[in-house]
């Protein structure tokens, strides 16, 4: 198989001055890419730039915040300046959870987690899009979590923020499927600067480093933003040199007829609710639910001009 070529294509890194994101700088550049270094701190942005441009390849650092509103749009603009075109935006950025339990949590601890995760991930992609769905083969891949896919004590405003962006990614997929836009969420697990806050025993910390060094979730994440990546809408946990894929399922459930559909009934029949035999895995919302009856609701709504 011929080696995936970025050669001619820019590609926009948040939070890419260390860590997972520098891994997926120097994969990206080492293909060819043209890569927006973008970090909220200046030294080890400029750092990862120069490395790649002493490579031989073709990078830019763009120091920006991206809890400030203004910042999305003043990388989009930058890249655009600098390199002419943008082809894919890998949103990496973010900030490490406060560790605590759930009532120990401020709406201050949440709204900061927000703010780089959600809101910044918002604002950039906004100022993307247009630019991406003018090359017809845009790509996109946001940053998800373990937490925020199984949930994991001690990081409810974290969790909550990654779970937001996979939300985020379905619903792009689907509004990017008209202009080529391919939008896709990964799950990294690697031994960064966040893990060395949390982990503290230098003997597990070394193992972890080991086991799960950054630049192994780099090649997954190449594969997600180029042109020939062959999905959208789906989530990859990578790392460890380790790829799988998370999916939502649906069991198959129950349906009862209107007049018997009461709490004891269900009660009555709970295990047929859960029972895991013959799951789906809903593509969209018109494939949820008892398929009969979706099927009627969608004929309704498409009838009356509400969804097409």
């Amino acid at each position: 198989m011929s080696p995936l070529d970025f050669t001619g294509r820019c590609v926009v890194i948040t939070g890419a001055g260390r860590g997972i994101g520098r891994g997926y700088a120097m994969e990206l550049g080492r293909r060819g890419a043209s890569v927006v270094i973008n970090d909220i701190s200046a030294e080890p942005a400029h750092a990862v730039a120069e490395e790649i441009n002493s490579a031989g390849g073709v990078a830019r650092a763009i120091v920006a915040d991206l809890t400030d509103p203004d910042a999305g749009a003043a990388i989009v603009a930058q890249s655009l300046e600098h390199f002419g075109a943008l082809d894919a935006v890998i949103v990496n950025a973010s900030i490490n959870s406060k560790r605590k339990a759930f009532p120990e949590l401020s709406v201050d601890d949440l709204e900061r987690m927000l703010a780089v995760n959600v809101f910044g991930a918002w604002r950039l992609l906004q100022a993307a899009w247009p630019h991406l769905a003018a090359t017809g083969r845009g790509r996109i891949l946001l940053t998800t979590s373990q937490a925020g896919l199984y949930g994991m004590p001690r990081l409810a405003e974290y969790a909550t923020a990654k779970a937001a962006l996979i939300g985020l990614m379905r619903t792009l997929a689907h509004e990017g499927a008209s202009v080529g836009i391919k939008v896709n969420a990964i799950a990294p697990a690697a031994t960064t600067r966040l893990t060395e806050e949390t982990v503290t025993d230098p003997a597990a910390l070394d193992m972890l480093r080991a086991m799960q060094p950054p630049h192994l979730v780099a090649p997954v994440a190449a594969l997600l933003v180029h042109e020939s990546c062959p999905v959208t809408g789906e989530t990859y946990l990578a790392g460890g040199a380790h790829v799988s894929r998370a999916f939502t399922g649906e069991t198959q459930g129950l349906t009862l007829p209107a007049d018997g559909f009461t709490t004891e009934a269900v009660l009555q029949r709970w295990d047929a609710v859960r029972a895991e035999t013959d799951y789906r895995v809903p593509r969209d919302v018109s494939e949820t639910g008892d398929l009969k009856q979706k099927a009627e609701v969608m004929r309704l709504l498409k009838a009356s001009g509400i969804v097409n």
